[in-house]
């Protein structure tokens, strides 16, 4: 048990346009186990970096989508990475998007998804940490599709495949001394019980924490 180090989950509860934070919360502590102290929060948009610095990672699940572009919260979370926080975003946690620093900060920009349906993960990158031993996977979710920043030096971990394409699904980067995760799957509760996902978001917290796998 390492309860010293702390974990904030943001998202909305009860404003949220698709993706509200509740029930995934519950399935994230279950993931998370008791290795860690978690918080959840949907007050984020009057976060600065003083009031996040104690944290070790943030879990982005927000559903923010049309909000305005917020610089403060922007500012606390690049700075907080930075200076070697863990960012780990979820889903719909890209929503932070329109905050241009948190953009690039993620490495990509959500453009749109086809309908949800069922979709296969594969082609595991074996050779990241986070994805050493683990299984491929199918469930049934909105096929997310992104614009990436060229700047950006991300490591794909997985892909899914839509209409015989295979397109990104998740991927790592580094930024500062902190590390980020971005994993696509995510649209509800069910996509958090597949035990194969399960496993690869503990692992992608673990490997933000630079805790050992």
């Amino acid at each position: 048990m390492n309860q010293h180090k702390k974990i904030l989950i943001i998202g909305e509860y009860e404003n949220a346009m698709y993706h509200p934070l509740r029930d995934v919360e519950k399935e994230l502590r279950s993931i998370i186990g008791d290795e860690f102290q978690v918080i959840a929060t949907d007050y984020f948009n009057k976060l600065s970096y003083e009031d996040i610095k104690e944290y070790n990672l943030i879990i982005s699940y927000t559903d923010c989508w049309q909000a305005e572009e917020n610089k403060n919260l922007a500012s606390a979370i690049v700075t907080f990475v930075a200076q070697g926080g863990a960012f780990v975003v979820i889903h719909n946690g890209i929503s932070l998007q329109n905050n241009y620093e948190l953009a690039m900060l993620i490495g990509a920009k959500f453009t749109m998804h086809p309908e949800a349906t069922m979709l296969a993960y594969k082609n595991f990158n074996i050779n990241h940490p986070i994805m050493d031993g683990c299984i491929e996977f199918q469930m049934h979710e909105e096929p997310y599709q992104f614009v990436f920043d060229n700047l950006a030096d991300k490591e794909v971990l997985f892909y899914y495949e839509y209409n015989n394409t295979l397109y990104e699904a998740a991927w790592s980067l580094e930024y500062g001394k902190g590390r980020v995760v971005y994993l696509s799957p995510g649209h509800s509760k069910e996509s958090f019980e597949v035990e194969g996902y399960r496993n690869i978001i503990k692992r992608s917290i673990y490997w933000s924490m630079r805790e050992g796998l």
